[in-house]
């Protein structure tokens, strides 16, 4: 079966997606530590060891996930991942905007947020929809699963930070 250009195009998208979260993370890493020990002290400071080992865990996952993923298109829940995925970082470009405005400086990661995930979330959607991977009810379903899991996935990703820095410290 040959495939059509705009299906290749988009199967390149989801192959990509894992690369440009690692690129978000990446700039995220730069100075999160110390943006969240300036303004969020009083709620949840990260450390070093914690950001970076949770970064290192939903990054791989990412990669791992959208691998399968391309390989597995039009086979249940497969074809929906990589939608929850970007979904989640849509969402999380949000709260990046939210934070630069409420501290008044640029939140590690707004930059490749807004640049990015904003747009790319968008051009992923449009691509699922017209090449037929998903449904509009679909899609519909695959963005409210990436809000419901966005804070569970932060939340685990930052508690497995906290045990390998736990660990590290034996």
């Amino acid at each position: 079966m040959e495939l059509s250009a705009e299906r290749l195009r988009f199967i390149g998208m989801v192959r990509a997606l894992p690369f440009l979260f690692a690129l978000h993370n990446a700039e995220e890493s730069l100075s999160m530590v110390e943006f969240s020990a300036r303004h969020m002290a009083g709620f949840h400071s990260v450390t070093q060891v914690q950001f970076l080992s949770a970064l290192v865990l939903i990054t791989g996952a990412a990669f791992f996930l959208c691998f399968m993923a391309t390989g597995r298109f039009g086979r249940g829940i497969w074809a929906y991942i990589p939608l929850w995925i970007q979904s989640i970082l849509f969402f999380n470009a949000f709260s990046h905007i939210a934070i630069t405005i409420h501290s008044g400086e640029a939140a590690p990661g707004v930059y490749t947020a807004v640049l990015v995930n904003i747009p790319f979330a968008l051009a992923l959607f449009r691509g699922a929809l017209r090449e037929g991977f998903v449904t509009a009810r679909g899609a519909f379903w695959s963005a409210v699963a990436g809000l419901v899991l966005y804070v569970p996935v932060v939340l685990l990703s930052l508690g497995f930070g906290s045990l390998v820095e736990r660990l590290s410290e034996f």
